[in-house]
């Protein structure tokens, strides 16, 4: 129930957001503009507008969310790569060697699978600007796609 009240909060915490956001925009639309190439970019493009007369604060903000954004992919990578060691990996190596892996080549596999990730990672980042959609809809499609069956298996 701790994760419905923080959901909620973080969600009314966006909304809000976004209705400030659509108060100081809502005559002239920075993309149509061309202040800004697609929606993704409407939030950097608010921040500078809204901090640019306090000096270092959008470099603070940058820090802080860059700084965020890689504890929480660190956190991930590092999940999914213990992950597929423990529920992939051992299993398909028990069954072909009989036998445990050592500490030191499960180490060994989970590194090269967290490295991986980081570049499926990379290279989805690189390519969201060219998939012609918000991040946030491939977000909610691409949960669907993966949530789906889940919710079907259970």
């Amino acid at each position: 129930y701790i994760s419905l009240v923080i959901l909620v909060l973080s969600l009314s915490l966006y909304t809000f957001v976004g209705f400030v956001m659509y108060a100081v925009y809502h005559k002239c639309d920075p993309v149509k503009s061309g202040r800004v190439r697609n929606h993704n970019q409407l939030m950097p493009l608010f921040v500078t507008d809204m901090l640019s007369s306090a000096p270092g604060a959008v470099g603070l903000l940058v820090a802080c969310v860059a700084s965020a954004a890689l504890s929480t992919m660190s956190s991930i990578q590092n999940a999914m790569a213990a992950v597929w060691l423990e529920d992939f990996i051992r299993p398909i190596y028990r069954k072909i060697y009989n036998m445990e892996i050592s500490d030191f080549k499960g180490k060994l596999v989970a590194q090269i699978i967290a490295i991986v990730f980081g570049i499926l990672v990379i290279g989805v980042a690189l390519s969201a600007e060219y998939l012609g959609s918000t991040l946030v809809t491939l977000q909610v499609r691409i949960g669907g796609i993966a949530g789906g069956p889940i919710t079907g298996l259970f």
